[in-house]
């Protein structure tokens, strides 16, 4: 039976590499992490399904991409402390 969310992460993909990190980098100067994970065929478990640039698109979308900050300890002021810093971000690029 389901019981909760095991949210952790809000993935966010940006349409350039140059974009995803110009954001990121305003956000980790005002103190908030972003995440950014391998395409699944980089991980050793599934490393044999797919060979490195057999899939291009899941390729691009790693270097588009990263994972904002979520947790269901998050309260309503750091939501919009996240919020605020990537519209931000996003108005000075």
């Amino acid at each position: 039976m389901w019981r909760g969310s095991s949210h952790f992460a809000f993935p966010v993909l940006f349409e350039s590499g140059e974009a995803r990190q110009r954001v990121s980098d305003a956000l980790t100067d005002r103190g908030i992490q972003t995440i950014r994970n391998p395409a699944l065929h980089a991980f050793t478990e599934f490393a044999p399904l797919a060979a490195p640039g057999s899939l291009p698109a899941a390729e691009a979308a790693v270097d588009r991409h990263f994972a904002l900050p979520l947790s269901s300890h998050q309260d309503d002021a750091s939501v919009e402390r996240v919020v605020g810093a990537v519209r931000d971000a996003l108005r000075q690029g």
